[in-house]
């Protein structure tokens, strides 16, 4: 091997060195870089997994199979007012007395956040719509179908709004996750339910399942702040996407029968079916707000709940009264 190396006042230094001692030379300096790079390890990929809250969401799903629930893991929605599909972290069910309890579930995690419920009205009212469920039933005040279910349990806080708190610093904090519960559970809970399924008498619970502490605060004479495994959260969905205003494209009931035997002659796209089931509401929603820990605490009322429902009475008012008194007349006519 030659190296020649001219003098700087010719304007050009040659170096002739052969190419496998170049290549060499540049794998050197590359080894040298790696050294210097940070090298991931599985420990830091598991800790990194964990910042995610990717095994919080796998250890509820987890749970729910071992309280024997159907359990599906990111499942798909169609959200109408991005026009695109998103992602729900949990659905599950279970049939409890010939009822098929659904779950449509967004887990979050945070080791730094504490939640912080504010509930403003001392005495909130509970809307009988809070409760999805399926076939509706008519007259529930009268009934009580559903009066002894924990979703209008007055013991149970219902807030008006909320707020994020860092742990160390006591300092308000970003409130990105209990929005993201806010806007997408809804969503994803009409199109879930709007899909149907072959069970006859169906309830839809939408829940934020939280990793870390949760308190509600209300004020009466005094400031009274409370750690609490279940908050619920009630609002007005407003979504003009879903809910059209509109008296001429409101979804009376009218319509609604006159849709659906259309609608058994023909195939329904999925935004109008979705829209459909959405405008049949009356606009109220409710989201659960569980802690991991109070999870098991939350099922087991949950179910109790459940089994306490007469379905015979649900078959009965499920039937419009109007419906019934035709039914009662036929019945002396013949």
């Amino acid at each position: 091997m030659r190296l020649l190396i001219l003098h700087p006042k010719n304007e050009a230094s040659i170096c002739n060195v052969s190419r496998t001692h170049v290549n060499c030379l540049n794998m050197a300096d590359y080894s040298k870089k790696q050294t210097k790079e940070k090298i991931l390890t599985a420990d830091k990929v598991r800790r990194s997994l964990v910042k995610t809250g990717f095994p919080f969401e796998m250890e509820i799903a987890e749970f729910l199979q071992r309280k024997g629930y159907e359990v599906e893991v990111n499942e798909y929605f169609l959200d109408l007012e991005g026009g695109k599909k998103r992602e729900i972290d949990i659905v599950a069910f279970k049939i409890v007395d010939k009822v098929r309890v659904n779950l449509v579930i967004e887990c979050k995690h945070s080791l730094q956040d504490a939640w912080v419920f504010i509930c403003s009205d001392k005495k909130p009212a509970r809307y009988f719509a809070y409760l999805m469920h399926e076939p509706s039933a008519y007259e529930l005040r009268k009934s009580r179908l559903f009066s002894h279910m924990q979703a209008l349990d007055h013991d149970v806080p219902l807030a008006q709004n909320y707020i994020c708190l860092k742990k160390h610093t006591l300092k308000k904090g970003d409130q990105l996750q209990i929005d993201e519960c806010v806007l997408k559970l809804p969503k994803a809970a009409f199109d879930i339910a709007s899909r149907g399924n072959n069970h006859k008498k169906n309830l839809y619970f939408p829940l934020a399942v939280f990793s870390g502490q949760m308190f509600f605060a209300k004020y009466d004479g005094n400031l009274e702040v409370r750690e609490n495994h279940l908050v619920q959260y009630g609002f007005d969905f407003n979504s003009e996407t879903y809910m059209d205003k509109r008296p001429e494209n409101r979804l009376t009931k009218e319509r609604e029968d006159d849709l659906l035997a259309l609608l058994s002659t023909s195939s329904e796209s999925d935004e109008s079916r979705i829209r459909r089931f959405a405008q049949s509401r009356p606009g109220k929603f409710q989201i659960e707000f569980v802690t991991g820990k109070g999870l098991g605490k939350y099922l087991k009322r949950l179910e109790e709940d459940v089994s306490n429902i007469s379905t015979r009475k649900w078959s009965y008012y499920a039937t419009s009264p109007w419906d019934r008194k035709q039914k009662r007349l036929r019945k002396k006519t013949t």
